[in-house]
Formats: structure tokens, C-alpha cells, sequence
């Protein structure tokens, strides 16, 4: 008894882990879907997974709210330096990923290939 309420005490103390399975490069955003459901409590992990496959990356502001959460952040991208929002949502299950101005739209080409290793 003790051993077995020990290994359920280590699962849920255990951090939960979400990797990218797929992003969709759409119009104006990116589409990134996770390998498992996220909720609240996982947005850093997934805000750290997504932004770790960028470089110099700058997180300028957190926006958390009761279901939606959205991450500012600078990130150069090739030559270039541009400015992103990470957005999370929980009852979709959404995230996704859009340049601030239409400027950085055609970055978003190059940070699917970051995100999706090609």
C-alpha cells in the first residue's frame, strides 16, 4: 500500500511533458499542436518548449488569463529581429503564433522549419 500511494505521489509531482507533434503554417499565423492536453498550469512548459527551438529570444510580456494565455516575445529570426505573441488557449486546445505586424508575416515560413526541425 504505502509503495504503490508512493509511485501515485511521484506521478503527480512529476512535471508534465508536452512536445511540438505539428505546426500548420497558415495565412497570417502559425498552428502548433501539442502530443498531449495542456491546461492551465502547463503554459510555461509549453511557452519554454515552443520558444527553446527559437533563437535569442526575449520575452517581453505575459499575459495570463482564465483559459487564454498569451506570451509576447522578440525572437531573431534568420538576419532578422521580430516581434511575436505565443497564444495558448484551453478549452480549444489551441495555440498558435502571429507576427505583431504584417511586417514579420514572412518570418513565420522560417519559424515553422525551427519549430518542426527542417
Amino acid at each position: 500500500m504505502g509503495q504503490a500511494l508512493g509511485n501515485f505521489m511521484q506521478q503527480l509531482t512529476q512535471p508534465s511533458s508536452l512536445l511540438v507533434s505539428a505546426v500548420f503554417l497558415r495565412d497570417d499565423h502559425l498552428d502548433i499542436r501539442f502530443d498531449g492536453e495542456f491546461d492551465e498550469e502547463d503554459f510555461d512548459i509549453a511557452t519554454e518548449v515552443v520558444l527553446s527551438q527559437l533563437t535569442q529570444v526575449s520575452i517581453l510580456e505575459k499575459i495570463p488569463g482564465a483559459d487564454r494565455h498569451n506570451v509576447r516575445f522578440r525572437a531573431q529570426v534568420a538576419e532578422d529581429f521580430g516581434y511575436f505573441v505565443l497564444n495558448f488557449e484551453v478549452y480549444s486546445q489551441s495555440c498558435w503564433l502571429e507576427p505583431e505586424s504584417i511586417d514579420e508575416q514572412p518570418l513565420l515560413e522560417l519559424i515553422c522549419g525551427s519549430l518542426t526541425g527542417n
